[in-house]
């Protein structure tokens, strides 16, 4: 859309069908890829007058998309709720400057119920207390990175060492859990297609869910990735040798009498253990 249009408007209020705001076909934004393929194009057809017409059609599918994922944004979030005119509360200067000095406009969104309104807003006045590392600058508090400075907040302790500011920090954990961006969901789907590939297309939906969890749980507690060889998965050795016994080309018969075996067998692998720790008591 034309940025004299974006730039004047709220972007809760664009209006993503108003044609009269379109930028020129020709200055619809593709991607370099995009213009790597037109320029490709351009080369074998411009002799032809094939290259205009289809140059046109590409560029109109990238505005059709825009357009579509813009009215997806608006149709799934809805940015009119209050709770965006309290993000603010987050900004360092809020609490540590007190440039809000009362959470009453919090109090008055959220159900009271949830909240201990007196215990609350004595912790937030009591922020400004708490020491910034000697890297920060008051003038500069703003600056902070935003994630650095809750933390540092909220990881402050009592001379008893009890969390100083418990009701502060469930209140500022609800606001991070807001789904600002859907980056990860991406990174789901991303790792969907490393598994389910062209070789592996009928993998059923408990399959993939099973490896998908497996994957993302030796991620997370891997100490330097997937491939740097300190994944930790923990399995039960009886387990591992009666999976290894499975068939490629098993049938659904051979699997039942597996899972059996499987369950029969850590059953028996428990009752053994059971007692050897039972005589050795």
């Amino acid at each position: 859309m034309k940025p004299s249009y974006v730039r004047t408007v709220n972007p809760f209020d664009i209006n993503p069908h108003d044609e009269v705001k379109y930028l020129p076909d020709k200055n619809v934004y593709i991607g370099y890829k995009g213009y790597d393929f037109l320029v490709g194009l351009e080369t074998k057809e411009v002799t032809s007058g094939r290259f205009v017409v289809e140059s046109l059609q590409i560029r109109r599918s990238a505005r059709d998309f825009y357009v579509e994922a813009v009215q997806q944004i608006l149709d799934r979030f809805a940015f009119s709720e209050n709770i965006y005119d309290l993000v603010h509360l987050l900004t360092p200067s809020s609490s540590y400057e007190l440039k809000v000095p009362s959470l009453r406009q919090f109090f008055d969104y959220y159900d009271s119920a949830l909240w201990n309104k007196a215990k609350l807003e004595q912790e937030w006045r009591s922020i400004p207390s708490v020491a910034l590392p000697s890297t920060v600058d008051l003038p500069d508090v703003d600056d902070m990175d935003i994630v650095v400075y809750w933390r540092h907040i909220l990881q402050t302790k009592t001379p008893n060492g009890s969390q100083m500011f418990p009701n502060v920090g469930k209140m500022v954990q609800y606001f991070f859990s807001l789904p600002f961006s859907n980056v990860i969901a991406e990174r789901l789907f991303s790792l969907l297609k490393e598994v389910k590939t062209d070789k592996q297309n009928r993998l059923g939906a408990v399959t993939l869910s099973a490896t998908l969890k497996t994957k993302c749980d030796l991620k997370r507690n891997s100490k330097g990735g997937l491939d740097s060889g300190k994944s930790v998965l923990e399995l039960e050795p009886g387990l591992v040798k009666r999976v290894l016994k499975v068939k490629a080309s098993a049938s659904s018969r051979d699997c039942n009498v597996l899972n059996q075996s499987i369950v029969y067998g850590l059953a028996k692998d428990i009752v053994c253990y059971t007692r050897e720790q039972s005589d050795s008591d």
